[in-house]
Order: structure tokens, then sequence, then C-alpha cells
């Protein structure tokens, strides 16, 4: 797979789930067994607002392993995701998350895995 593939695909998961929690929070995180109080459904909007930004970076990024910009910006989105792994790991674990947080315990490793391969494995 290409830099340039992985980061559409990226971009796609980032929107996808930048725009539920932006626009619709408390649906959105009830699929994943996540009550939401209006702090909560504040804070989702907040991240969600972020993912979408994200994502409108990785769809225009031409993934030039060259440019500084390209490889700081792989190796933030590889330490949010390897950062946000455990949480949500921990949360589908004990119960706070419903059994649709393990896909995002995958998505959070495959982009992780994704994103520090190219920063750091691909040359």
């Amino acid at each position: 797979m290409t830099l340039n593939t992985f980061l559409k695909i990226a971009a796609v998961a980032y929107f996808s789930f930048g725009a539920g929690l932006l626009l619709a929070p408390v649906p959105f995180m009830c699929v994943f067994g996540v009550g939401l109080d209006p702090g909560g459904t504040m804070l989702s909007r907040i991240l969600g607002a972020a993912l979408i930004g994200f994502a409108m970076v990785f769809w225009r990024m031409q993934g030039d392993l060259q440019n500084s910009t390209v490889r700081e910006l792989l190796l933030a989105s590889f330490v949010y995701n390897l950062i946000d792994l455990p949480v949500v790991f921990e949360a589908t674990l004990s119960g706070t998350m419903g059994v649709m947080g393990w896909s995002a315990v995958l998505l959070h490793l495959l982009l992780a895995v994704g994103f520090g391969y190219f920063r750091f494995g691909r040359k």
C-alpha cells in the first residue's frame, strides 16, 4: 500500500468518526454502549471537529516522506492512536464501552501500525 492510499483510508476513518461525534454524538456513542451527559456531548463534538480537521489534512496531503511536515503529521497521528489505544482497550475490557468498542480498538491499532510504518519503517 502506498502512503497516499493509506492517508485516504485514514481520512475516511477520521471523517466518519468525526462526523458522528460532531453531528450526532449521543446516538453515535450509543452504538458503542456509551451514554453521554451534556458535558460529554460537548467534548464529543470538540473531538469530532478535530477529527474532521485531521481528515481534511490527510485527504489533501501528498505523501512525500522527504517532507518534514508530512513526517511530523505521521508522527503526531501515530502518537495519538498509540495513546488512545489503551484508553479504548481498557474502556471496552471494563465494560464502559460495549462490544462495538472492540472495533474502535482495532481501528486505533491499525492506524497506529500504519502511521508508525510510514513514519519509521518505510524509507
